[in-house]
C-alpha cells in the first residue's frame, strides 16, 4: 500500500506497488473461489460473496495502478 501511494513520487516504486498488489490479490482469489460459501444462490443465479467481490475490486485497482505507473514511466 505504501508503494502505491508513493506512485506520483515515483513511477518505478509504484509500478512494483502494483505488481506485488495484483499477485497478493490473484492469490487471494485463487483459494477464495474455491472455498465452500463463497456463493451464494440468489433465485437462479450465483452470487459471489462480499468478500470476493471486493478483491475482485482491489484487483482491478492493482491493475489500473501498474497502467498509470507505465504511463507516468513513458513521460
Amino acid at each position: 500500500a505504501l508503494a502505491l501511494a508513493l506512485r506520483p513520487l515515483s513511477a518505478k516504486i509504484g509500478l512494483i506497488g502494483g505488481i506485488l498488489a495484483t499477485g497478493t490479490f490473484l492469490a487471494i482469489l485463487s483459494f477464495l473461489i474455491s472455498s465452500p460459501g463463497m456463493f451464494r444462490l440468489v433465485e437462479w443465479l450465483y452470487v459471489p460473496n462480499g468478500f470476493v467481490l471486493k478483491d475482485l475490486m482491489l484487483l482491478g485497482f492493482s491493475v489500473w495502478c501498474i497502467g498509470e505507473a507505465l504511463d507516468g514511466m513513458k513521460r
